[in-house]
Formats: structure tokens, sequence, C-alpha cells
């Protein structure tokens, strides 16, 4: 299989600790948008040894060695050697030079952390292949003839596999959609999620929202903003999901999503989305968060410049960063977003100029002061 059909784990992989999950499938991967949980990668090989990693829950080791690796490795039942000791804390990764032993979930691209942990190995995700039909997820079978309206509906109204998989409803849908990259079952599933959009409660809308989060380049990511454009008067600012915890999902978070991943120049849907997010922070910017506010800043300094009063009254800790993001762009636009912020919060605009280097800009913004 090509690298280009592959998909990878992010950040070079993910080691887990012994409670945390490493799927047994080899097209169960762990994308960056799938939040909730890390998923441990399965295929991880040694730069340095050219070994497939193997890995053990609940187990740790004393002392270790590039000897005792090779021993480890080549034995199959790791209980049976005398310095591997029980730990259901712990998870244990050997290759042929190394042995790491983890109590805590890392990315593998992590810098080497302090003295108390170990160093990170040389190890790396090699790649999933694209499930392939026919398949089973959790026990749940897929081929030519599965009906995603009806998957997706059984998911909504509560359906869980049976084995326990980390996650709840979000989660294993966009699993699920992950893991069906490369193959046309994806854009028939994002379709029905999509669809049902028109025919969910409350909860269920908010499932498909972080679905949408978490899947912004999703090709049906349009028709959910149709979906909002069509809601006008009664479309919410914010929406429950399934977990019960009372918790509420953001549709700014959403539009967030996709103006953060924007291409360059954008198209239409990443242009939509800036839009309805921005109308969404002119009306009421305690909607939008700060992450939000300042992806549009990125996105269209030009209108985060002529909204700086605004955006200063309602998230009074981010107008600094705002006013660096736009120096990047064009000191004309820190002038008009800092002449705004005066009249908002004059005091702390004179001990940031205070910091400052004396520019004709920050001159212009002195004289702003009252």
């Amino acid at each position: 299989m090509s690298e280009d059909t592959l998909n990878h784990c992010a950040n070079q992989g993910i080691l887990v600790d012994g409670e945390s999950w490493v799927p047994i499938d080899p097209t169960d991967f762990s994308p960056w948008r799938v939040m909730g949980f890390l998923l441990g990668c399965s295929n991880l090989l040694c730069a340095d040894c050219g070994a497939v990693v193997r890995n053990k829950r609940g187990l740790a080791t004393k002392k270790r060695s590039a000897k005792r690796a090779e021993q480890l490795y080549e034995t199959e039942d790791w209980t049976t050697l005398k310095w591997v000791r029980s730990s259901k804390l712990f998870r244990t990764y050997a290759c042929r030079c190394t042995i790491h032993v983890t109590g805590r979930s890392k990315y593998l691209s992590e810098p080497d952390p302090d003295l108390l942990d170990e160093p990170m190995p040389a190890w790396s995700c090699q790649g999933h292949p694209s499930a392939t039909m026919p398949f089973a997820v959790d026990g749940r079978r897929f081929n030519s003839d599965t009906d995603f309206d009806d998957l997706v509906a059984d998911v909504l109204a509560g359906w869980a596999p049976k084995s326990p998989v980390p996650g709840g409803y979000e989660q294993w849908i966009s699993r699920l959609y992950e893991r069906l990259r490369n193959h046309p079952a994806q854009e028939i599933l994002a379709h029905a999620l999509a669809r049902a959009l028109r025919t969910q409660d409350e909860a269920g809308i908010g499932t498909l929202l972080i679905f949408f989060a978490r899947h912004p380049r999703s090709i049906t990511f349009n028709r959910m903003l149709d979906w909002l454009e069509s809601r006008g008067p009664k479309a919410q600012s914010t929406y429950p999901d399934h977990s019960g915890s009372g918790a509420r999902f953001a549709v700014a978070t959403v539009l967030a999503s996709r103006v953060e991943e924007a291409l360059d120049p954008p198209d239409i849907v990443d242009t939509r989305s800036a839009e309805l997010l921005q109308a969404m922070a002119v009306d009421d910017s305690t909607l939008v968060d700060e992450a939000a506010i300042l992806h549009l800043v990125g996105f269209d300094p030009d209108w985060a410049a002529m909204h700086a009063a605004d955006i200063a009254a309602a998230h009074p800790s981010i107008w600094v960063h705002m006013l660096h993001s736009l120096h990047r762009h064009d000191d004309s636009l820190v002038v008009i977003a800092g002449t705004a912020i005066a009249g908002v919060d004059p005091v702390g605009l004179n001990a940031w100029l205070n910091t400052q280097p004396t520019t004709p800009w920050s001159m212009v913004l002195r004289q702003a002061l009252p």
C-alpha cells in the first residue's frame, strides 16, 4: 500500500498508559481532531533498529538496557521474565534496542521530558490502512449495502458497541469517519450526518455539531452551514450533547474550527463560516470565545481592527494578542484597533505601549489616550 493511502496518527504517534487503549484493528488510528481520549498507535517503527514496536499493558520493568530490550522483544510472554512486574497504571513498549515504560499518555513528537521521565524513543507511526468493505468496527458490520442513515439514527438514539471502547457517541462516529478515508463510504457517511441535522432533537444536534467541529474540512460542512442559516431566529448559540453532563456545545466553536483550517486563499465555505462567526461576534461578542476571535483576527484582520472596541470590551484579556497579530499584517490596522481600544481600556493600553519601542504607530496611539 502506498504512503499516500495510509492514515497516520497525530504527532508521530501516541504512547499511552496501562489504563488507556491501543486498538487491535490496524485501521484504527488517532487523528488529532478526535478529542476526548487518546488512542495509542498500534503500528510504531523504530528508526534505530527497524523493528515494529511491541507493547503490553499493566506491566513495568526494572533496569533497562539494550540487551534486555532484545530479550524482551523476543519473549512471547513478558510476565515470565523476572525483571518484569505487574503495574496496572503502566504500559511497557519495546523494540530490539529500547524499552520504554510510561504511566501517562504522550505524543512521540513531544520534546524529551524532564529528568524524572524517560527520553522519547526514536519511534513513529508508520501508517494505518483505510478500512475496505466488508469490515467491522466494534462489533458493527459494514458492507456495500449498509444504510448510513440508519447507522447515524441508531448512534444518536443511543446505540453503543458491546465491547467497551473509549469515548462517547461523537468519538465513535468520528473514529469511523476517519477510518473510511480514501473510501467512497466516507462521503456517504458525511451526507448522512448532514441530513440528520434536520431530524434530530437538541441533544442529537449537539452531537452532530461536535462531529463537524472535529472534521471542518468535511465535504458536507457547507450543508451544515445551510442548516444553520435556515434556522434563522430559531438558531441557538449552544446545544446539549448526549453525555448527560449538562454541558453545551457552542455553534461558534464549529465555525471557528473551519476558519482555523481555512485555505489560502479561502474557499467559499471558509468565507461563509467566517462571515457567520463575525455576525455572531458583532451581535454578542460573549457568544464567541477568545480562541475563535483570534482565528477571526488571522482570517480577516481588517474586520478585527474595525471591531476592536467590541472585542476588547467582551474579551479584555486578548486585545494585546490581537494587536500583535495585526502588527504582523499592517501597522495601520494597529492604529485603527488601538485607537478604539483606548476608549475601552486606556490604562491597559498605556501600560502596553510602555513595553513597545517608539514608532510612528505607537506615537499615534499615545496621542489617542484620554
